[in-house]
């Protein structure tokens, strides 16, 4: 029989019962797995979500920048490292700028029907 233990270091003898009881709880910002059994790693990983992990390994995970790290719901939400933090605490501002003296006919009264169909080619694309 193998002993499981939580990060509380409560044993668990059934990985079952583990994951039942991980999931009851706010979902953490990092999951680890210690095991060689790939059953076991794979269950684990599927059954529980968490912002960032490692399989029999812990931390190492923080100091790889092409691997973005965040939380999930209540640990926290984006990613923070590289690029992934970059895209994650900014916002891409979309600006169109248009010579003073071009004007689009179309969006201006009368509207004709000729202007509200070549509108509306706009809307149906």
């Amino acid at each position: 029989m193998r002993l499981l233990r939580s990060a509380r270091n409560e044993p668990y003898s059934d990985l079952g019962e583990l994951l039942a009881k991980i999931k009851s709880l706010p979902k953490p910002l990092a999951g680890y797995v210690f095991s060689r059994d790939q059953q076991t790693i794979d269950r684990v990983l599927q059954s529980l979500s968490f912002g960032g992990g490692a399989v029999n390994q812990t931390n190492v995970f923080l100091f790889i920048e092409s691997m973005p790290y965040g939380g999930v719901g209540t640990s926290g939400i984006g990613n923070y490292y590289g690029k992934y933090g970059y895209d994650s605490l900014t916002h891409a501002k979309s600006v169109l700028i248009s010579p003073p003296d071009v004007a689009i006919d179309h969006l201006f009264p009368p509207y004709t029907q000729e202007k509200v169909r070549a509108l509306n080619q706009w809307f149906d694309y």
